[in-house]
């Protein structure tokens, strides 16, 4: 019998490992890189809920005070809202009761207040910083 050359069981073996190693290597690396996006997406999407949220609570207030690190307002019901962070979080809080998280996983948040507007800047835990600047309608 003549030496052939073809595939032996061990050929085949070792072509299926580095097949199987190679697809789930490629698998890993996706569902890691699709994570990443989502969370970015997600903390953007906290971020504007934030933002739109103390808009409104702004354009409903009757007085505004802030200094770098505090946003204190109050509202024309009588309520007062204070924003703060403490640690990587930035709370709010009404009639200096309990705390609400408003926004996770901050770095930095500072308050800037002129006559008639409103500034805020957060940088997140991942170094992006957002900044929003509103017009404040309070005499």
């Amino acid at each position: 019998m003549k030496n052939r050359a073809g595939y032996t069981l061990l050929s085949l073996m070792l072509s299926l490992a580095i097949f199987v190693t190679i697809t789930l290597l490629i698998s890993s690396i996706m569902v890691i890189l699709s994570k990443n996006g989502h969370n970015n997406l997600d903390m953007q999407k906290e971020k504007n809920i934030f933002f739109q949220q103390t808009l409104s609570e702004v354009q409903r207030s009757s007085s505004i005070s802030c200094t770098e690190k505090k946003l204190s307002l109050t509202t024309q019901d009588g309520e007062s809202i204070t924003f703060q962070q403490s640690g990587r979080i930035l709370y709010r809080q009404v009639f200096e009761k309990g705390y609400d998280i408003a926004l996770q996983n901050v770095q930095d948040a500072r308050f800037s207040c002129t006559e008639k507007t409103i500034s805020i800047s957060v940088t997140d835990t991942d170094g992006e910083t957002n900044e929003w600047w509103m017009r404040s309608y309070v005499d």
